[in-house]
């Protein structure tokens, strides 16, 4: 499922390799896993910290700036495309890692259909 995850992420921002967006995909596989519950920012930004060996405020930092590289720089068709709607604003990084996870957890549900 990383794969995936890395995949998408790598689709959206149209770059690969950057630190911020390791980390991105790891918070989202974090929320992947939790859903349908949707855990607060802390508490991805503390499990995905232990998943990466890094500190909560750090990786709250790294998640800030995939989703400001993300919403800058990255291709907004595809963003709308893979979210399944179209952010009128930069969404919070709380917001886009629900969101992203949402989307691949639908799939998955379907192919368990």
């Amino acid at each position: 499922m990383l794969k995936e995850i890395t995949q998408i992420i790598t689709r959206i921002s149209g770059r690969r390799g950057r630190n911020c967006y390791y980390q991105l995909a790891r918070a989202v596989l974090v929320v992947v896993r939790t859903l349908p519950e949707e855990p607060l920012m802390k508490v991805i930004c503390a499990e995905t910290a232990h998943i990466c060996e890094k500190k909560a405020p750090a990786v709250w930092k790294a998640l800030s700036r995939a989703v400001d590289d993300i919403w800058e720089y990255g291709d907004r068709a595809e963003l709308s495309a893979t979210l399944g709607y179209t952010p009128r604003e930069k969404p919070s990084p709380h917001d886009f890692i629900i969101s992203l996870a949402c989307q691949i957890w639908c799939k998955q549900e379907n192919l368990k259909e």
